[in-house]
């Protein structure tokens, strides 16, 4: 089946192996992607608001909009999310990359896949801004076997249209019976975004989480592109944007909510981060705000 729009900026002749889209009703479709880019592409498509399954088996893909975000954060996992906008989308593959992918795609008025989307949330999809509900579960057990006899389909015709369809419906069942168990990197962003006064160290959150220091510091580096205390950090001063932007609590109180022993510390880090100090900054957004 020929790509019918989401590629139109890239050169289809550079793409080899597998791409391919199935209607499952009027208004909702299954999409097939297993290839690899025989050169660098930069992949443009106009995503149609609604609720999405993706689902990613290997990838090397970057999102262009989001370079900070490592080509493993997706691998083997499996997005539920509402996009309520139109959203342009640009994919970078390197030479020799390969995506591997299952997309489900329903309208906004489709109120069971509203409520998935809804019925969980991850931390780790904060950053993604076009997103305004979403979860993330690794792509494991009966899920994972659904997905990977979707890939690996050996039928033709209209055979292959009626498995591709049944398949599609199984992984939707299965989402719905189960969402499944948050990712670790997950659980673990949930755990501190609770108190972000209080500092992890690695080995706390590792106990806390039921796994080991050296696994936990590999698969938040892996999935965020950043170590705990970098992270807890990040959080701290977004959360501190939006206290000053939107309260009037005090620069004091506000330090110490965030973990910071005194306001001063708290200042210059502030400042490092936004290149304002913190009664700077609320004075701008506050008026920016009137």
């Amino acid at each position: 089946m020929t790509p019918d729009g989401p590629f139109i900026n890239c050169e289809m002749a550079a793409i080899a192996d597998l791409y391919e889209q199935y209607p499952l009703d009027r208004q909702s479709w299954l999409r097939v992607f297993d290839y690899t880019t025989r050169q660098g592409l930069r992949l443009q498509e106009r995503v149609s608001a609604g609720c999405y399954v993706s689902i990613m088996g290997h990838s090397d893909a970057l999102g262009g909009d989001y370079p900070e975000v490592p080509s493993s954060f997706f691998r083997n996992r499996c997005l539920v999310a509402v996009l309520p906008e139109d959203y342009r989308d640009h994919v970078v593959l390197p030479a020799g990359g390969r995506l591997q992918a299952i997309q489900l795609y329903f309208p906004l008025s489709d109120h069971n896949m509203s409520r998935l989307c809804q019925s969980a949330s991850s931390p780790g999809l904060e950053r993604f801004r076009e997103l305004s509900a979403g979860w993330l579960t690794p792509l494991t057990g009966a899920l994972a076997g659904a997905a990977e006899a979707i890939w690996q389909c050996p039928l033709r015709g209209e055979a292959r249209h009626l498995w591709m369809k049944a398949k599609a419906l199984e992984i939707l069942a299965l989402l719905m019976a189960d969402p499944g168990e948050p990712a670790l990197v997950d659980r673990a962003c949930g755990l501190i975004r609770q108190d972000l006064s209080q500092t992890w160290s690695i080995t706390a959150l590792a106990r806390a989480l039921g796994t080991n220091d050296c696994y936990l510091k590999q698969a938040f580096r892996s999935e965020l592109g950043l170590g705990v205390a970098a992270w807890t950090q990040q959080q701290r001063m977004q959360r501190a944007r939006r206290e000053l932007t939107h309260t009037d609590c005090t620069i004091t109180d506000l330090a110490l909510s965030l973990g910071y022993r005194h306001s001063g510390h708290f200042a210059r880090v502030f400042r490092r981060h936004t290149g304002l100090s913190p009664s700077h900054y609320r004075q701008h957004r506050q008026s920016g705000h009137r």
